[in-house]
């Protein structure tokens, strides 16, 4: 049986893996000029690092047993290590707060100096503030933002869930602050001041 899957990215490959393991005769079609949709790395000065969704999570065993059944074992790397997890906030590297889970505080006194104080005041309400009215229109942007303000929600949640999952919170800020990136162009002196001992950053997983 002959099977056209329209779209390289990773559920068109994953679905043309799975027909040829089932014996079909497979051909992908992707309009772009590269495999992986939005999964891919870009450079940011002298430094290729991940601009889609660059982990996933080791406690569900699919994705795993797919990289182990690809030959992929040994390219896996765990993204726990001394060094922290960095964000780009006010013109700065500055480390994720500890306790951040997926974008969301769970310990307000580590906001301090990535958050203001009125933004983490606001962010506290959320242990007082009545249910929000969720609906089919109500997304997790939405949520965050009624729950714990717009602070948290710009610079917390859009910098980690948001862009691991390619929601666009404000596409025209996301514009602004990667322009600002790049324009800094990072070296790797500058790099250095954030892995000890130098070295390239590692990626999560492959």
């Amino acid at each position: 049986m002959k099977i056209a899957v329209v779209g390289g990215g990773l559920a068109g490959l994953t679905t043309a893996y799975d027909l040829v393991k089932a014996g079909a005769d497979v051909s992908v079609f992707e309009a772009s000029d590269r495999w992986g949709g939005k999964i891919f790395s870009s450079p940011v000065g002298d430094r290729l690092i991940d601009a889609g969704p660059d982990n996933f999570l080791a406690r569900v065993p699919d994705a795993t047993a797919l990289c182990i059944e690809l030959g992929l074992e040994d390219q896996l790397t765990v993204p726990v290590s001394p060094t922290p997890a960095y964000m780009y906030v006010n013109g700065a590297l500055a480390a994720l707060p500890r306790g951040t889970v997926l974008g969301v505080p769970t310990d307000f006194e580590a906001l301090e100096g990535v958050i203001s104080t009125a933004g983490i005041e606001r962010a506290k309400l959320d242990l007082t503030l009545p249910s929000t009215p969720l609906d089919e229109t109500t997304s997790v942007a939405d949520y965050c933002r009624a729950r714990l303000g717009d602070e948290v929600t710009d610079t917390l949640w859009a910098g980690s869930s948001g862009a691991l999952l390619q929601i666009p919170l404000d596409p025209n800020r996301w514009v602004e602050r990667a322009c600002e990136l790049v324009s800094r162009d990072l070296s790797s002196a500058e790099w250095e001041r954030f892995v000890p001992g130098g070295g390239d950053p590692q990626p999560a997983c492959v």
